[in-house]
């Protein structure tokens, strides 16, 4: 509402206050006519008796000169009260005639402001809401692979018609482009060590390190068949990759399982398969293959655990002697640097597979 509107509603509630202060004015002088007209009553049948007793006075001969004073000062009283009268029923009828003015001044600006309030609507009706939660006439894309224009790598993206869109990340130059990245850590400064709940909401901001979630990474590998790349450095700045052609998860009553793995390739050799059909788990949520432990407890993470690992990409960041960690409780990859390595850099991404409604990437 603009600051027009507002200012007509305070002068209305202004109005409002002082018609109600009229009206009990009025109330006030209404009470005294009626007590005026009760003493003239009264006055009336004073004088009436002072009358009967004037003749009763006037057929003795007696106390004449004593009666008359008092006839004379009712009188005057009952003359007196009668130009009151009169005066209060010009008060009124002037407080009456101000209040109507006052009537006809809130009807009108009232009207005005009904006017101004269905003018602003029509016009906010008929310009874009910028800030609207509907989903656009436009249909957003389903993935990073569509070719869709991204802001600085960020894209939003909307799985079905009837889902909400969310704010993913691309990576557009690796293998073809195309792929949406679902776990980025580089410099260690977000601790990944997480309960259950973090992990299914996901955690992060998209701009620096960040894990997309776990019911996210369902709904999107539910919504078409995906491949899985992983990309991985150490600190002497020796770049790997494992890449697998298929890759899926179930939802939150299969505790995200690693449903689908497919075959391997890459220069970082296979340290994911050991943990195909694995649930995942973290250390409120234990669901691994140890029957006697907690295998996200003591490797200080959360994956996709088997009995325990043979990866640990959710692992803890070392900064500080990262050649010589603790065994298996780093971020670390078994046949790249080993399970005391735990590396500097590392990257998950997925993408639809060629022929599932994407473009085909290389």
């Amino acid at each position: 509402m603009s600051q027009f509107e507002a200012n007509n509603l305070g002068r209305l509630d202004s109005l409002a206050l002082q018609q109600t202060d009229f009206l009990k004015r009025l109330d006030t002088l209404d009470y005294m006519e009626r007590q005026t007209k009760r003493n003239i009553d009264e006055l009336k049948g004073d004088l009436n008796d002072e009358r009967k007793k004037e003749e009763i006075v006037l057929r003795s001969a007696r106390q004449t000169n004593d009666r008359l004073p008092q006839m004379i000062t009712n009188e005057e009283r009952i003359e007196s009260l009668g130009t009151l009268l009169l005066s209060t029923r010009s008060a009124v009828n002037e407080l009456n005639n101000h209040l109507e003015s006052n009537i006809s001044r809130l009807s009108n600006m009232v009207a005005r402001s009904l006017k101004n309030i269905r003018r602003n609507s029509v016009q906010q009706q008929q310009q874009p809401n910028y800030y609207s939660n509907q989903h656009p006439a436009q249909p957003l894309p389903t993935s990073c692979s569509q070719d869709a224009p991204t802001v600085n790598g960020i894209l939003s993206i909307q799985l079905t018609p009837e889902s909400e869109p969310f704010y993913v990340r691309c990576e557009e130059e690796l293998f073809g482009g195309g792929w949406t990245i679902i776990q980025n850590r580089f410099n260690g400064k977000l601790n990944f060590f997480r309960g259950w709940a973090d992990y299914q909401t996901g955690f992060g901001n998209l701009g620096g390190e960040y894990f997309i979630g776990l019911e996210k990474l369902h709904a999107l590998t539910s919504s078409a068949v995906h491949e899985l790349l992983i990309t991985m450095q150490d600190f002497e700045g020796n770049s790997r990759y494992a890449r697998y052609n298929l890759f899926g998860i179930g939802g939150e009553k299969e505790d995200y399982a690693l449903n689908l793995l497919g075959d391997h390739e890459g220069d970082a050799g296979d340290s994911f398969t050991y943990h195909a059909g694995s649930k995942f788990s973290t250390y409120d949520n234990d669901n691994d293959g140890c029957v006697d432990c907690n295998c996200a407890q003591s490797r200080h993470g959360a994956w996709w655990y088997n009995w325990c690992d043979m990866s640990n990409l959710n692992g803890k960041y070392f900064e500080d002697n990262y050649n010589m960690t603790p065994l298996y409780e780093g971020m670390y990859w078994q046949d790249f640097r080993g399970p005391t390595y735990s590396l500097r850099a590392v990257r998950m991404m997925i993408r639809p597979v060629a022929g599932d409604g994407d473009l085909e990437r290389k």
